[in-house]
């Protein structure tokens, strides 16, 4: 990376939320694809479409730790906020699938198709990195509840 280069932001819950930073983002998937808003717009679908694979993924995990816990039939904080974290986490995935067209005006350029694109891929961002901070509290939690049991 050269010095005139900013260095990597890291963005709150995975995504960039100010519209200058979601801007820099097009700017530079625009700029990777020579200004061809068409192919940019592909490119963005593809991520769109790995973010709905790895929300799947994250969703049946959340399942399994939901249903372990109901078969250990353990009733302790740590097994009910376990339980409670692993259903937000699935119930942020399942709003997640929800699919929402935009209006004609949207898909009359390649442009305008990206930019709704580019905001439902920076909006799934942070709907995953939000279910996946669930997940990670419901998996603590389990963990702690089979090592209570265990002991």
């Amino acid at each position: 990376m050269s010095t005139a280069q900013r260095p990597p932001k890291t963005y709150w819950m995975g995504s960039p939320w100010w519209a200058s930073d979601r801007q820099a983002f097009k700017t530079a998937i625009l700029g990777r694809f020579s200004g061809n808003a068409e192919l940019a717009f592909d490119y963005v679908n593809r991520v769109i479409d790995r973010q709905i694979s790895k929300a799947s993924g994250l969703l049946a995990f959340n399942s399994i730790v939901f249903a372990g816990l109901q078969i250990a039939n353990v009733s302790t904080f740590a097994a009910k906020l376990s339980a409670v974290l692993s259903l937000l986490a699935a119930l942020f995935l399942l709003l997640l699938m929800h699919v929402k067209w935009g209006s004609p005006d949207t898909f009359q350029t390649a442009e305008d198709d990206l930019n709704y694109s580019l905001n439902v891929c920076f909006n799934r961002a942070m709907v995953i990195s939000w279910s996946l901070a669930l997940s990670i509290g419901a998996t603590a939690a389990a963990i702690w509840v089979v090592l209570n049991k265990v002991a």
